[in-house]
């Protein structure tokens, strides 16, 4: 049985660094972090738990596209605080996982979000993606199902308070920061080629 492209929503617990200005950065996925999941729709077409994991590599070609992305709180497009096509999102796979900075804005909601993570209340970070079938690798049977995610197109990355997985970050940086610095120059160059 054929299953269509499937909406998938996964968060994240993250560890959060505060620093002096407005630069948010996050990794609203990591690769290789299994998370046990509860769908409606799986190959053998009933509802199952399986470990899911994003595999390096998943992101590449949604990220090559120039299509939309949002950054918002709890997949909310009402709260969105930066979109990919104005380039106020820089979304960049990296090894580690899907990395996005963007500058928090200087309105309510840009204040509301730096005070919610300063408090620990946004710890964590999600990735909505739509992935068809060859973006799937199922293996096992049903009461050991395995399914890992080789590729998907990006909806939004968004902040949250209640995570799935556990292991990316959530940071508001300074820009003397000298990673982020050399990671910001590396993509104005590529950007600019």
């Amino acid at each position: 049985m054929e299953h269509p492209a499937q909406l998938r929503t996964r968060t994240q617990t993250s560890p959060i660094n505060i620093a002096d200005n407005r630069r948010l950065t996050f990794y609203a996925s990591v690769f290789d972090s299994p998370a046990m999941v509860r769908d409606m729709a799986t190959p053998l077409g009933m509802v199952a738990r399986y470990r899911e994991t994003i595999k390096p590599g998943a992101f590449k070609d949604a990220l090559s596209q120039s299509g939309e992305v949002l950054a918002n709180i709890d997949h909310d497009a009402s709260r969105t605080f930066a979109r990919r096509t104005t380039g106020e999102l820089l979304l960049q796979e990296d090894s580690r996982g899907l990395f996005a900075t963007c500058e928090l804005p200087r309105n309510e909601l840009g204040d509301h979000i730096r005070r919610e993570v300063e408090a620990g209340r946004l710890r964590g970070c999600s990735v909505q993606m739509r992935t068809a079938p060859d973006h799937e690798q199922w293996t096992g049977s049903a009461n050991d199902l395995n399914c890992d995610i080789v590729g998907c197109s990006l909806q939004d990355v968004c902040l949250n308070d209640n995570p799935a997985y556990q292991a990316t970050d959530v940071r508001l940086r300074t820009d003397s920061d000298r990673r982020f610095r050399e990671w910001l120059t590396r993509l104005r160059v590529l950007k600019i080629k």
